[in-house]
């Protein structure tokens, strides 16, 4: 094993297996869109070295490990792989793994796709500065800042497949979507330096799934505060005084932000239409072909 995976080094196997798949990926279509999501593997060993260290684990698994970013096309073929360090944080790992990608095959101008994971100020900043469009998935908290102005003018109600499109600040709030105007803003990157376009989607088959999951957390809070059980201090339990007690409004919140998904992209509203916030909408071109 040992005498192959030298052999496997020092050929340049790597190399040569990431032609032949870039080759495939065109013929099959194209790479204009890639997507972009990280693992870790895990070693039984029981000390560290430069590569394998002690870090987060999606395996939930104590010790050392490595950090795997993956590169795919549409489809989820594989296009380019990227091996890190146990502890590297995983926004960190999707710049040098595309960058990897770029300088192989002498590409340039893409769409990546990642989920929340790589949300970050400085990942999005990265990615944007690399000329690379983006479309990575928001977190539900950010929800009551992104459609403030949403919730003003037209409630929380909304209907299956609605689509609503506005910005996001790139970081804390800022002044770009004003609650006090009906109208959503349309993102432009002259018009808001200091936000990013954000779309935020409805589906009720989400809605029925995350209230499912609300209302189990809400009754394993209140078995908590009963007495019923006796756990780590589970969601939406507050101490109040000392004393355990349901936290109401955290419940609430998160139950008025059921079903939705929400996106944060650079992508102008003419490569990829900006959706009406009043009614369901369905888009085209680059947003359907990535979000789908």
């Amino acid at each position: 094993m040992r005498r192959t995976l030298a052999r496997c080094a020092d050929r340049g196997y790597r190399d040569k297996i990431a032609e032949l798949c870039f080759a495939h990926a065109l013929a099959s279509g194209n790479v204009s869109l890639i997507l972009y999501d990280v693992t870790t593997l895990y070693f039984e060993a029981g000390h560290e070295d430069a590569l394998r260290k002690a870090g987060y684990s999606k395996e939930r698994r104590a010790g050392p490990q490595i950090v795997v970013g993956l590169l795919v096309d549409r489809h989820g073929f594989p296009l380019e792989i990227g091996c890190f360090e146990g502890n590297q944080a995983e926004k960190l790992t999707i710049l040098p793994v595309i960058r990897q990608f770029q300088a192989r095959h002498g590409l340039e101008a893409m769409v990546v796709v990642a989920d929340a994971g790589m949300l970050s100020a400085a990942s999005l900043a990265d990615l944007d500065d690399a000329g690379l469009g983006f479309i990575v998935g928001s977190r539900v908290t950010k929800a009551p800042v992104d459609l403030e102005s949403h919730f003003r003018w037209h409630g929380d109600a909304f209907s299956d497949g609605q689509v609503i499109g506005t910005v996001t600040p790139k970081t804390g709030k800022n002044k770009d979507n004003d609650p006090a105007l009906q109208a959503e803003p349309a993102w432009g990157r002259e018009d808001h330096p200091k936000s990013w376009r954000a779309v935020w989607a409805f589906s009720a088959k989400r809605f029925a799934r995350d209230n499912r999951t609300l209302t189990a957390q809400e009754n394993r809070a209140r078995d908590v505060i009963s007495g019923a059980k006796s756990t780590r201090t589970p969601r939406f339990v507050k101490n109040a005084g000392g004393t355990p007690a349901l936290d109401e409004k955290a419940l609430a919140r998160a139950r008025k932000l059921a079903g939705l998904k929400g996106y944060v992209t650079n992508i102008p509203p003419p490569s990829c239409p900006r959706p009406r916030s009043s009614a369901a909408t369905t888009t085209s071109g680059t947003w359907s072909s990535a979000s789908g």
